[in-house]
């Protein structure tokens, strides 16, 4: 497994935490509404972000496609979630 491998493993347990972590504020501090948008959509693709990795590795997809393909996800959960978590915490 390489660094990129591993670096879209981590990054999926933490999509996974940042998602648990905003479904609890969801439930217990600002109920239901955007950030429990933002927590689905971190649950959603934590799973496919871990599993990137692995289908490189039975070379289903070519290694180079499953890194674009993480990255694309990374970037888009970062700037789809952070505005809707920055919108819920900011006002």
């Amino acid at each position: 497994m390489t660094v990129a491998d591993r670096a879209l493993v981590v990054l999926g347990a933490l999509a996974g935490l940042a998602g648990v972590a905003l479904s609890a504020a969801a439930a217990h501090v600002t109920g239901p509404g955007s950030l429990e948008v933002a927590a689905r959509f971190l649950l959603v693709h934590a799973p496919v972000l871990l599993g990137l990795p692995a289908l490189a590795e039975t070379r289903f997809v070519g290694r180079r496609v499953a890194r674009v393909a993480g990255l694309v996800v990374v970037v888009g959960l970062a700037l789809f979630c952070g505005d809707l978590t920055l919108r819920v915490f900011a006002g």
